[in-house]
């Protein structure tokens, strides 16, 4: 094979190249390459440069390759392990390029063309591999690649028949046991003409006509059974132009309507697979975008949701139903964005929910209700957050909280109810901005993290006589400091804790229904560390013992007020 002109087989440069060996075997007795890898330049060092053979394990050649820094650049010959050339060609930059011969093991040719830039161009020829009917090596297909465009010029069977000659005439293809698979009209090299492929019993697959080597006219398309229709469809210059119908397996319709060079058009239908011929979906196209009034089912029929598109994006009014035709929710679109009052109903037709929105997303005013018709929250919406005063409340009317968001997050005084109404729970919530050490260093100052903790002291309350039961601070959303609970009627403290980060930090004092402590235990990081001492009458000390990280550490006084004298 001539070497095509800009492409080399040698290396420029050569002794700054190193040479390479490798081997099959442990003992370095069976070569499996040969070659050379550059060791200059900043990035191409160790890439492979210039000749490099390949060997089988019998020692016959594998393949003999020119690379360029790595790449593929030159001449590429491929080999079968009986020493026969398989593949001959040249690549430019990693990529099929030029020349290219391939063959069969027996040493007849296969296949001989030409590559540009990785694709095929220009006449190229194929062959059947020999077989024990058919020895003789013989020609199959001769084609050109014209602009993108493949033209077939003759073509034989392998018994030397021909069936197209110089680009006429009508080729066969046949399942093994006789059946035609394909047949092809052609006309000056390219598919005119009736078409048709069948199943391997003979019923059709595929029928249409080509014009020019592009599908033209009406075509139908058959599930396996060649038998039951996949789809049926029109083509203009292998376009999809014109009536288009898609079938379920039984029959029924799938998806209707009508293609214009490629777009959908006019009204379109799809169907539910539930053997009965329901409809999904159906409404306008134009220039492929849905436009006009589309109407959605419930699989009973009824109407499920409706309204206007424009160039493919909802507009206007759309309403949606609950099966039996009540009213869902309803609501205005603007270019595809929710825009306007929304509201949303029970199935029993009592309101759910009613708001506004903008742009998208959440605006202004909310309110939903229980199905009861009891009120169930009030508050602000901003640009799709929550913000400003909310409340809430029970389905018995009571209420259930009320407090304040900014940008969806909990700020500021907080009330929470019981049931009954009786006042639960208050305190505060603040925003924190928040950045890792990671952050703090690779991104810029103004970028941080915002979240809404528990902040301040929180008090908590008897649902039976609405005296308070607790009370502490936090700090970031954990307990930090001492907190108080207390005994019914919330006068007197029954035991106290000091807290740092939410672990139990320092003493824990417990107290008689008279104010007097009847315990004190020390705590370090939620564990017992320090003094632990129990009271008796008068304030006598029964028991005391000294803890270390939970363990018990020694014993000062024994249970009844004996001193340890140990």
């Amino acid at each position: 094979m001539a070497q095509p002109k800009g492409y080399s087989n040698t290396i420029d440069g050569l002794l700054s190249a190193k040479k390479v060996i490798s081997y099959w075997d442990f003992d370095s007795t069976i070569v499996r390459s040969v070659g050379y890898t550059n060791n200059k330049g900043w990035n191409d060092i160790g890439t492979k440069q210039g000749r490099w053979t390949f060997y089988y394990r019998n020692g016959n050649k594998e393949e003999v390759a020119n690379y360029d820094r790595g790449f593929l650049n030159g001449r590429v010959s491929r080999y079968y392990e009986n020493g026969k050339l398989q593949q001959d060609g040249w690549f430019k930059w990693d990529v099929q390029d030029s020349i290219y011969k391939s063959f069969f093991p027996d040493g007849t040719p296969a296949e001989q063309g030409a590559f540009k830039d990785g694709e095929e161009i220009g006449k190229w020829t194929i062959w059947y591999k020999p077989s024990k009917k058919f020895p003789k090596s013989q020609k199959q297909e001769e084609f050109e690649i014209k602009d993108s465009t493949r033209f077939l010029w003759n073509y034989w069977k392998n018994d030397g028949s021909e069936m197209i000659i110089n680009g006429n005439g009508e080729m066969l293809t046949y399942h093994s046991w006789g059946t035609i698979k394909e047949k092809t009209t052609y006309a000056k090299g390219l598919m005119t003409g009736p078409y048709e492929k069948n199943n391997p019993a003979g019923k059709p697959r595929i029928t249409g006509a080509h014009l020019n080597g592009a599908k033209e006219g009406d075509w139908k398309f058959y599930l396996v059974d060649g038998e039951s229709l996949d789809r049926e469809a029109s083509f203009k210059n292998d376009v999809l132009h014109g009536p288009y119908k898609a079938y379920f397996g039984d029959g029924n319709i799938l998806r209707s309507g009508t293609w214009d060079m490629g777009k959908k058009t006019g009204h379109w239908i799809w169907g539910l697979n539930d053997g009965k011929g329901s409809k999904d979906m159906e409404g306008d196209f134009k220039d492929d975008l849905q436009d006009g009034l589309w109407t959605y089912y419930h699989k009973n029929g009824d109407v499920y949701y409706k309204g206007d598109y424009k160039a493919g994006m909802k507009n206007g009014t759309w309403d949606y139903f609950y099966k039996g035709d009540r009213k869902w929710k309803t609501g205005t679109y603007t270019d595809d964005a929710k825009e306007g009052m929304w509201t949303t109903w029970f199935e029993s037709g009592e309101m759910l929910q009613e708001g506004g929105y903008k742009a998208g997303k959440e605006d202004g005013p909310w309110s939903s209700w229980y199905e009861n018709g009891i009120d169930k929250d009030q508050g602000n919406y901003s640009e799709g957050k929550m913000d400003g005063a909310w409340k809430g409340w029970y389905p018995n009317g009571k209420m259930n909280y009320e407090g304040f968001y900014e940008r969806d997050m909990k700020t500021s005084a907080w009330k929470y109810y019981f049931d009954d109404g009786n006042l639960r729970d208050e305190g505060s919530w603040k925003i924190s901005k928040k950045q890792s050490q990671m952050e703090k260093i690779i991104v810029e100052a103004t970028r941080y993290r915002e979240q809404s903790h528990k902040s301040g002291v929180w008090k908590s309350y008897s649902q039976i006589d609405g005296k308070i039961t607790a009370e502490g601070p936090y700090k970031l959303g954990k307990k930090e400091g001492a907190w108080k609970h207390y005994y019914p009627g919330g006068v007197i403290v029954a035991y106290q804790n000091t807290f740092k980060n939410s672990q139990l930090n320092g003493k824990t004092t417990q107290y008689s229904r008279r104010g007097k402590p009847l315990s004190v235990t020390s705590f370090k990081n939620n564990k017992k560390h320090g003094d632990m001492i129990i009271y008796g009458r008068g304030q006598k000390v029964i028991y005391h013992v000294v803890y270390k990280d939970g363990n018990m550490d020694k014993v000062l006084v024994e249970k009844g007020g004996q001193k340890n004298k140990r």
